[in-house]
């Protein structure tokens, strides 16, 4: 058996450098995704504050409730916030549709559900020619 030698030729340096040249492209990327960690962080530190110091009123109780909703929510986007701008454009607009219709009737999950499955599973997808070709191994 024998072993592949990787050239430098081989490397596609353009898939390595897509996040970094994604970040260069918008400097406020930073911004926003700093701004994101902030506010998990608040929120964090709120649920803690209202866990050592229940609510007395209906507001606290709001305020502690969405302290401890949005905090993991705001996490995870902040984890996230690289893959979310990759995703494509009809995704972004789709999935919130979605979500509005299952909350406004829940009952429409049932046929909701599988239309947005088929969205999902039947987009265009990219034409074979424009796919990476891969090359066998040069023999010597």
């Amino acid at each position: 058996m024998r072993c592949h030698v990787l050239r430098p030729q081989d490397l596609n340096v353009h898939e390595m450098a897509s996040s970094t040249k994604q970040e260069s492209a918008d400097p406020t990327i930073h911004l926003r995704r700093h701004a994101l960690g902030v506010l998990a962080i608040l929120l964090c530190l709120g649920a803690i504050f209202f866990h050592f110091r229940p609510p007395r009123n209906s507001f606290e109780i709001m305020c502690e409730s969405a302290c401890w909703r949005m905090a993991p929510v705001t996490a995870l986007l902040w984890l996230a916030y690289y893959r979310i701008l990759e995703l494509p454009r009809w995704l972004v607009v789709a999935v919130p549709c979605f979500l509005l219709v299952v909350v406004i009737r829940p009952k429409l999950l049932l046929f909701a559900a599988p239309l947005f499955l088929l969205i999902l599973f039947l987009r265009p997808r990219p034409a074979k020619s424009a796919r990476k070709k891969r090359r066998p191994p040069e023999k010597k």
